[in-house]
């Protein structure tokens, strides 16, 4: 059973998230998180595998907030949704830590598609060009 967490300031993505995840029987929904806050405290109070992380959740950038829940859970995968991907950002968010990278209009078998592979230990990203150098 893959456990997910998933956090987004916008209460119908939030919805979104959960009604997709809880389609697939081998994903667990442990929690969910609308402010940085409630996700400090659901990581704390949860055991889970994956993180689907809203980017703009806290205000702070996408590569702090990656790296504020790396330092409360290091182990953790993390999938960024995003609103506009960009290859250069892309890149830095993998290089910080996050496991996955994705765009939000995703049709919702890719998020299904990005849990399993990044739970299975292989970067994802969408709408990326897939030859960049993380080097």
């Amino acid at each position: 059973m893959i456990k997910v967490l998933i956090a987004d300031e916008n209460e119908m993505i939030l919805k979104g998230l959960k009604e997709i995840l809880l389609e697939d029987r081998d994903i667990e929904l442990v929690g969910e998180s609308s402010s940085i806050q409630d996700l400090v405290s659901q990581i704390n109070m949860h055991n889970f595998d994956i993180v689907i992380l809203g980017i703009s959740i806290s205000g702070k950038s996408d590569i702090d907030n990656i790296s504020d829940i790396k330092k409360l859970k290091s182990d953790v995968k993390i999938i960024l949704l995003t609103i506009n991907p960009q290859d250069e950002i892309a890149k830095r968010v993998i290089k910080a830590g996050a496991a996955g990278y994705l765009k939000k209009d995703s049709i919702p078998g890719e998020l299904i598609s990005a849990v399993r592979e990044v739970y299975n230990g292989r970067v994802y990203m969408n709408h990326v060009n897939a030859e960049l150098n993380f080097n």
